[in-house]
């Protein structure tokens, strides 16, 4: 196995593209620190949070006929990988992953995924909060599979 890595230091306003790492077999990110904002708990754009006749908090969007019982966030500086939903189909969603100290995450190498900006946020002496993350490719023969690439991958690489 070859094992690529790289360090990650991301200011409030830094944020990755979509992207992939092609045909490697496995990449992986390590937070070691999340860099949380106290605005990470801002409720996004046009949602309202309400209370019932029991006082609990639900949650509605006006704007798309959405109400839930559970917080919606605003993806600041979540990973975001991008999921195929049905085989075949152009159907995909993401799925958020938010930057928590001490977790890791293994996904393939070809899975699109990006990395959203966190806006203005600062420690307690005012200096930018920071996100920190430590990055690699886990591949073989020099940087690429010894597999083909999965068929179902393939094709909709090609779509």
């Amino acid at each position: 196995m070859v094992l690529s890595g790289w360090l990650n230091v991301n200011k409030p306003s830094d944020f990755n593209k979509l992207h992939d790492h092609g045909s490697v077999p496995f990449a992986a990110v390590y937070y070691v620190q999340g860099g949380a904002c106290a605005g990470d708990m801002a409720l996004p754009e046009g949602w309202r949070e309400f209370m019932d006749d029991a006082h609990r908090s639900y949650y509605h969007d006006a704007a798309n006929c959405a109400s839930t019982w559970e917080r919606p966030t605003a993806c600041a500086g979540e990973l975001l990988l991008k999921t195929q939903l049905k085989a075949w189909t152009d159907d995909y969603a993401f799925l958020r992953v938010k930057p928590v100290a001490g977790t890791l995450w293994l996904f393939p190498g070809y899975m699109p995924h990006a990395v959203l900006p966190r806006g203005g946020c600062d420690d307690a002496d005012g200096a930018p909060s920071l996100r920190v993350s430590v990055a690699c490719n886990i591949a073989t023969h020099e940087g690429q599979s010894t597999e083909p690439l999965p068929v179902v991958w393939s094709a909709s690489r090609m779509a």
